[in-house]
């Protein structure tokens, strides 16, 4: 993954349309980091949309407080700060020319029968295992593959794999089966634990879109909370039978840690987890059949991370 600027160098660098070329920054970087920002504040928006909705003020202070993110001290985050924690886990980019350039390369035969599964003007996912990233890609209408988006994610921890009852990430082509939205925090499948563990969830009654329900939401994002990351926030169905999810789960800091470490000693169960936000973001360009090809090369094996331990 190729190094990208911050926000705050960003506008330090760009002071209208010009960049300064002397830091090795250009104008058509400057656009991408301009688009991405532009996406995770509208992702972000549409996750405090919900939470501000009135009569979803307890779950707003649930997911407020400190304690919620790891924080040892009482007391909770403005409106403000909220949007900037969940700023601060998004890690999306746009892939540049020389990125897509290598990409359509190296995986021209799995590129090719993607192609073949979009729509013209439709999106598609690409899943580089290799790289532990997942792309957004676009066929326009002369037919050929755009790549729009790209996020840092973690597959499974065991080898991939396509058989019933194994727990390795599939590979090759398929599509998206359900799509389910909910609260941030919510859990959207199968409890990993049982519903009834008051250490690990709290039941919320929210109003959703109109109609008021109760709603099982994580009791925080952090190893004490959530030992076994659950299907949260947003979720994409691949594997009913398996229930293998395209899924949020609370990471930050994906893109630093390389491949390997993410995938052999953070890995999941067979689903694909991305930040909570970047999932909300890739909503908008994927929907029940969307098709996905998953290339399952493994990154070379890495050192142990006591600290990133996580198990669906």
């Amino acid at each position: 993954m190729r190094e990208r600027i911050s926000r705050r160098d960003f506008g330090k660098l760009v002071g209208g349309a010009l960049v300064v070329a002397s830091n090795g920054i250009v104008e058509g970087e400057a656009r991408e980091v301009e688009t991405t920002e532009r996406d995770k504040s509208a992702a972000i928006e549409k996750i405090m949309s919900r939470l501000e909705a009135k009569g979803n003020e307890e779950i707003l202070d649930h997911v407020s407080a400190y304690s919620f993110w790891g924080k040892e001290r009482s007391g909770k985050f403005t409106s403000v700060e909220l949007r900037e924690q969940l700023r601060e886990e998004s890690e999306m980019w746009i892939p540049s020319a020389i990125e897509t350039g290598k990409l359509q390369e190296k995986y021209a035969d799995g590129l090719s029968k993607l192609n073949k599964e979009i729509k013209l003007n439709g999106h598609g996912l690409f899943l580089d295992g290799e790289s532990q990233s997942l792309f957004v890609i676009k066929k326009n209408t002369k037919g050929s593959l755009e790549f729009m988006k790209a996020y840092p994610v973690v597959t499974s921890h065991e080898d991939w794999n396509n058989k019933a009852g194994t727990r390795g990430t599939p590979t090759g082509l398929d599509t998206v089966k359900m799509v389910r939205e909910g609260f941030l925090g919510e859990v959207l499948s199968t409890l990993n634990r049982h519903a009834d563990d008051r250490e690990h969830f709290e039941s919320i009654r929210v109003n959703d879109k109109g109609k008021s329900r109760i709603a099982t939401v994580v009791k925080g994002f952090t190893l004490e909370t959530q030992p076994i990351p659950e299907v949260i926030t947003m979720a994409f169905l691949l594997d009913g039978e398996r229930g293998i999810w395209i899924h949020g789960a609370p990471r930050k800091g994906l893109s630093t840690i390389p491949s390997a470490e993410r995938r052999e000693k953070a890995g999941s169960s067979g689903c694909i987890r991305a930040s909570n936000v970047d999932v909300i973001d890739m909503a908008q360009y994927v929907t029940v059949g969307t098709p996905i090809y998953i290339y399952g090369k493994n990154p070379e094996r890495a050192p142990d991370l006591d600290w990133f331990k996580f198990k669906d």
